[in-house]
Formats: structure tokens, C-alpha cells, sequence
């Protein structure tokens, strides 16, 4: 799961997780909104991969709106790179998620989020299928 909390670094900085480092992403433009999202900033948005995902997306979470309305996402924002850079900087710390990686062998990877439609994990069966060949 991207929400699954486990410090890892990417780009300088310490991220609790995948999400947070995906959702951060999308502001890397605004540094002030970038760092917020960093294990640095010790803000609340660094704390909580769900308030992550909501602030990324811009939803309203118990009724209030997370993110303000001006703030804009990066508008070079590529949510396959960013992944792809997150999944690459935690295999190359989390020695335990890289063989989960490695054992899923030829498996399928799928996200599945309640009321969205599947997202076949392509970045992450293509970082497997590099590891498989250099192992």
C-alpha cells in the first residue's frame, strides 16, 4: 500500500510513505507546500498518508476543505515519474520491500482504491522485472 508508513528518502528529503512523497509531488513548484508534505517539516500533513492523499487531490475530508482552493498543482506533474522515484528510492533502502518486490515474481500488481477502478502498478512491475535481471 502507498499508505503504508515507512520512512524512506527521496530528492533530500525523509517521506513516512509512498503517498506522501506522490501527493508532495504535485507541489514541488511551491516549495513551502512541498516541504509540508516531508518527515522535515513535522507539519500534520506529514503525519497522516490519508490527509496526504486528500490534500493531493483537493476533497474535502469531515466536511472541511483540505487543501485551499488557489493552491494549484505543479503543472509539470507526472504522477508515473513520481511514483517510479518513490518506488526506486525505497527498494534502494527497504531491503525487505525490494524481495517482497522480487517474490511477487511475474504476478499481476494492481492498486485497488474503494470506488475507483484498478490501477495496474506498471511502474512497479517494470522496477521488478529491472530487479529480476540484475539479481
Amino acid at each position: 500500500s502507498n499508505m503504508y508508513k515507512s520512512e524512506f528518502v527521496c530528492d533530500k528529503y525523509r517521506w513516512s510513505s509512498l503517498e506522501h512523497y506522490i501527493q508532495g509531488n504535485k507541489f514541488k513548484n511551491v516549495e513551502d507546500i512541498y516541504k509540508e508534505f516531508t518527515i522535515e517539516s513535522n507539519s500534520v500533513l506529514s503525519k497522516d498518508p490519508e490527509l496526504a492523499r486528500y490534500y493531493g487531490l483537493g476533497k474535502m475530508k469531515n466536511g472541511k476543505r483540505v487543501r485551499p482552493k488557489d493552491i494549484k498543482l505543479d503543472p509539470t506533474y507526472d504522477e508515473s515519474i513520481a511514483y517510479t522515484n518513490a518506488i526506486e528510492c525505497k527498494i534502494n533502502q527497504d531491503n525487505i520491500f525490494k524481495q517482497a518486490l522480487i517474490e511477487t515474481n511475474d504476478a499481476k500488481l494492481v492498486l485497488q482504491i474503494p470506488y475507483k477502478p484498478v490501477r495496474e502498478q506498471i511502474e512497479m512491475m517494470t522496477i521488478r522485472s529491472k530487479l529480476k535481471v540484475s539479481t
